[in-house]
C-alpha cells in the first residue's frame, strides 16, 4: 500500500514555492518535475524546493505588509473575505482535517492487525521465512511514510490550506485556466482580473450568461441575483459565477471565448476619466466602462470610439482586459490628429465617449509556451503594451523581450518597460535608437533564435512591411503576427 499523493494544480504550486509558473513549467518539460494528469505531487514539489519552511507563510506576510503599509481599510476589504466566506472555508478545512484524522486511524489499525497476523503461530512457523522477513521489512520501512508526511511536505501542506482560506484556486474546464479568488471577489470578478474571456453578460445576477458547472469544490453565495436556474441546472451543479465565491478550491465547467471571432460586438457608452500627455505629441485617454457592461476583448484588439458629430477613429487598446472597467488609448497628435484635437480643445473629463467593438486578430496565443518577441514602433507600443501585461496575467510566456523603435526618439512610457525588466527575471526590454532598417539587417545575428519565438509586430504600415520582409527572408522563422499601431486617421 502507498500513500495518497497530495496533488497540487500547477498555479497553486507555483503560488505556494513563490516562484513564476512558467518556471515550474519549464522543470516539468526537463524532467525535473513528474505530473500527473497536469498535477504536481506535492512531496515531489517539496523535494525540487527544499528551502520551503514551516516558519514562513506567504499569504499571512502579503497581509501583514499591506497592514504595515497602512493602505487603508478599503484595501485590506479588498482582500480579506467576508467573515460569512472566512467561517464556511475554515468549518470545510475541519471537516477534511477530521476526514484525515479517521483516516490515519484507519492506516494504524490496518497495520495493527497485519502486524498482529503475521505474529501468529500459524504464520510463525510458515517455512517461507524469506517472504515473512520481507513483509517485516517492508513495514518498517513504509510505516512513517504511510503516517506522516515528510518535513517539507508538511510545511507546504500547511500553507496550501491556508492559501485555500484565503485565495481559493480555481480551474476552468475545458480550457483549464486557472486563477485564485481573493478578497470579497466573485467567481466571475477573479476570472476577468486574470484577463480570461469568460462568457458573462450583465455581471449583476440578470442574465445567466454567466453560468457554470461545479465539477468538484464548494461555492457560496455571495452577491444578490434575480436570475432563475431551472431546478435541473440545480441538480447538475450550475452556479451563477458573478453571485458566488469559492468556499473551497474548485475545477467549473465554464465557456470561454477561444478567437477573437467568439467576442461579440459590443457597443457600450463609457466615462472619460483623463486625458494626460504621455510626451509631446502623444496623449493617453482613460475610459471607464459601467460596472453592469465592462468590455469583453482580447489583449492586443482595437475598438472604435465615436466622437464629435459623426467621427469615429480606430485604436487599439493600450490595457489589459485583467484591468477591470479600465480601458487605456495611446492618442498620437501625428497619427489621429482631429480626435487627439478633440480631447485637447473638447472639455471632455467626466464626459461620455461611446466605444464599439472588439475588433481584429492581434493576439496572443494562449496555448505557446514559446518565449515571446514584440517589436513596436511609435505607437505600436500601445497593442504591444496590452499584449506584454496580459502575458504577464497569465503568466505562460518562459521569456518575453520587447524591442521599442521610434521615428522621433519618442519611447514614452520609458519607465514602466523598465519597471517591468525590474520586477521579472524573465523580461528584457531595449530601447533601439539606431534607425530600424539597419537594426533588422543584423536581426539574425542579434537573435539567432528567431525560429524557438512567437513573434508580434506593430507600428505603422512601413516599419511592419520592412519587420515583416525581414523575417520572411528567414527560413527559420515559422510565423509571425502583425497589428497596426493605428488608424490613419478619424472618418
Amino acid at each position: 500500500m502507498a500513500a495518497s499523493k497530495h496533488l497540487l494544480a500547477v498555479a497553486k504550486a507555483a503560488r505556494l514555492v513563490n516562484v513564476r509558473r512558467a518556471e515550474l513549467q519549464r522543470r516539468i518539460k526537463s524532467g525535473e518535475l513528474t505530473t500527473f494528469e497536469g498535477m504536481i505531487d506535492i512531496a515531489d514539489l517539496a523535494q525540487a524546493y527544499p528551502a520551503v519552511s514551516l516558519d514562513y507563510n506567504p499569504e499571512v506576510e502579503r497581509v501583514r505588509q499591506i497592514q504595515d503599509k497602512a493602505f487603508g481599510k478599503r484595501l485590506l476589504e479588498r482582500i480579506l473575505p467576508e467573515p460569512e466566506v472566512l467561517m464556511a472555508r475554515v468549518s470545510q478545512l475541519s471537516k477534511e482535517l477530521l476526514q484525515a484524522h479517521d483516516q490515519i486511524g484507519s492506516y494504524r489499525n490496518f497495520l495493527a492487525q497485519l502486524k498482529a497476523l503475521l505474529a501468529e503461530p500459524a504464520v510463525a512457523d510458515t517455512s517461507d521465512e524469506v517472504l515473512r522477513a520481507r513483509v517485516y521489512r517492508w513495514l518498517r520501512a513504509h510505516d512513517d511514510v504511510l503516517l506522516n508526511a515528510p518535513a517539507a511536505s508538511g510545511a507546504l501542506v500547511q500553507q496550501s490550506r491556508a492559501l485555500q482560506i484565503m485565495a481559493p484556486h480555481i480551474r476552468i474546464m475545458p480550457s483549464e485556466h486557472e486563477y485564485f479568488v481573493e478578497g470579497n471577489d466573485s467567481i466571475l470578478e477573479a476570472g476577468l482580473r486574470e484577463g480570461l474571456a469568460i462568457d458573462y453578460g450583465c455581471s449583476n445576477g440578470n442574465c445567466g450568461k454567466c453560468k457554470a458547472r461545479v465539477i468538484s469544490g464548494q461555492a457560496q453565495q455571495c452577491r444578490h441575483f434575480d436570475y432563475r436556474l431551472s431546478e435541473w441546472e440545480k441538480a447538475e451543479g450550475y452556479i451563477l459565477m458573478c453571485a458566488h465565491t469559492p468556499v473551497t478550491d474548485m475545477v467549473l465547467e465554464a465557456h470561454e471565448a477561444g478567437s477573437a471571432a467568439e467576442l461579440p460586438r459590443q457597443d457600450i457608452v463609457t466615462k472619460v476619466k483623463a486625458v494626460d500627455a504621455l510626451s509631446e505629441n502623444i496623449a493617453l485617454l482613460h475610459l471607464q466602462t459601467p460596472r453592469t457592461n465592462r468590455l469583453r476583448f482580447f489583449a492586443g484588439q482595437s475598438v472604435q470610439l465615436h466622437y464629435g458629430a459623426k467621427a469615429t477613429v480606430t485604436l487599439p487598446v493600450a490595457s489589459c482586459p485583467c484591468d477591470d472597467r479600465n480601458l487605456q488609448f495611446h492618442v498620437s497628435r501625428l497619427g489621429v490628429e482631429d480626435f487627439y484635437r478633440f480631447l485637447q480643445v473638447g472639455n471632455v473629463k467626466g464626459g461620455n465617449l461611446r466605444v464599439t467593438g472588439p475588433e481584429g486578430e492581434f493576439v496572443l496565443d494562449d496555448d505557446s509556451a514559446r518565449p515571446l518577441l514584440f517589436l513596436a514602433m511609435d505607437c505600436g507600443f500601445a497593442p504591444i503594451k496590452s499584449l506584454i501585461e496580459h502575458a504577464m496575467a497569465v503568466d505562460n510566456a518562459p521569456h518575453m523581450s520587447l524591442f521599442r523603435f521610434s521615428e522621433r526618439n519618442d519611447f514614452y512610457l520609458d519607465n514602466l518597460c523598465r519597471s517591468w525588466t525590474d520586477a521579472l527575471d524573465d523580461i528584457d526590454y531595449h530601447a533601439v535608437t539606431e534607425p530600424a532598417s539597419q537594426w533588422l539587417a543584423g536581426l539574425s545575428a542579434l537573435l539567432p533564435n528567431l525560429e524557438q519565438m512567437d513573434i508580434y509586430i506593430a507600428g505603422p504600415d512601413s516599419f511592419v512591411a520592412a519587420v515583416s520582409t525581414a523575417l520572411a527572408q528567414n527560413s527559420h522563422v515559422s510565423a509571425f503576427v502583425c497589428g497596426a499601431a493605428e488608424s490613419p486617421g478619424a472618418e
